[in-house]
C-alpha cells in the first residue's frame, strides 16, 4: 500500500504538500527512485510518522535504497570488468 492510498490523498495533492511534481510520487510508489533526505523529512513530519518507523528495516524505501547500492556496486565491478578486458 502506498503514501497516498494510506493516507487517503492523490499523487498530485501529496506532490503539492512534498513540493515535488506527481511523477516523482509516481516513481517512488514503483520503486523507480526514493526520495532523498529532505524528502523523507517532509513525508515524516506531514503524516507525523517518526524517521525511525519510516525507514524501518524491510520497509520498501529501505529496500530500494538496498536494492539501487547493489546495482551501482555491479555497474562498478561490470566497468572494472570491462576495462580489464581491454587492457589485457
Amino acid at each position: 500500500m502506498t503514501l497516498s492510498q494510506v493516507f487517503r490523498v492523490t499523487n498530485v495533492e501529496l506532490a503539492n504538500q512534498l513540493l515535488v511534481i506527481s511523477k516523482t510520487i509516481s516513481n517512488w510508489e514503483t520503486g523507480k527512485t526514493t526520495p532523498d533526505i529532505d524528502n523523507l523529512i517532509r513525508i515524516s513530519s506531514l503524516f507525523q510518522i517518526s524517521l525511525d518507523n519510516l525507514l524501518a528495516e524491510g520497509s520498501e524505501v529501505v529496500e530500494n535504497i538496498k536494492k539501487k547500492a547493489e546495482i551501482n556496486n555491479l555497474k562498478k565491478y561490470s566497468y572494472c570488468t570491462v576495462i580489464t578486458d581491454l587492457v589485457f
